[in-house]
């Protein structure tokens, strides 16, 4: 199967390309549609003069915990993290989850359904790389948790590699510490 992404082959039964990392699903027809959303900016009041008056890698280890902390608020709000930038975070509410496939991937692989699994975290990544938000790392994340447990760790480095790359492309620290956890647990 060829790849959408780089257009090398790769052996049939990948769910993602052995070479980048990309869904080996075949790309969706976005749609666009009209939604009312909720935009938030939040940032750490004082931070330039913490920066300045503390050790850089102590401030750099706060805000890391800071951003971590916000993500998580942010998403148990079923909102979306769309930037991540200096010392501050723009989260959306009220778009569509497209993390949902992922959450299912996991479930199914937990209880040992590995071929509905792959197939849902590959939709799932297919339509995350569609979106430039935030929320598709947490997609990636997922997808690549399922993958995990049904035994293809290998594809799942490749994921987790992609998140990182595309985390540093964005200067997503709090997603690059995140991966590189996840690789060291494989």
């Amino acid at each position: 199967m060829l790849c959408p992404s780089c257009g090398r082959e790769n052996p049939e039964g990948f769910a993602f390309c052995g070479h980048c990392g990309a869904a080996l699903a075949p790309q969706a027809e976005a749609r666009e549609v009209r939604k009312t959303v909720t935009v938030v900016f939040a940032d750490v009041v004082g931070s330039t003069a913490l920066g300045e008056s503390r050790d850089p890698e102590r401030v750099r280890a706060q805000m890391g915990r800071w951003f971590e902390n916000a993500r998580t608020t942010i998403e148990r709000r079923r909102g979306t993290v769309e930037k991540v930038a200096g010392d501050a975070v723009v989260a959306v509410f009220g778009v569509n989850q497209i993390g949902v496939d992922a959450v299912e991937a996991v479930i199914l692989a937990r209880r040992g359904e590995c071929e509905p699994a792959f197939e849902l975290a590959r939709r799932a990544v297919a339509r995350a790389s569609e979106t430039d938000s935030y929320e598709h790392m947490r997609t990636y994340e997922l997808a690549s948790r399922a993958l995990t447990q049904c035994g293809r760790t290998d594809e799942a480095r490749r994921l987790l590699e992609r998140m990182i790359a595309e985390s540093e492309a964005k200067e997503a620290t709090v997603y690059v510490d995140r991966a590189r956890r996840l690789i060291a647990q494989l």
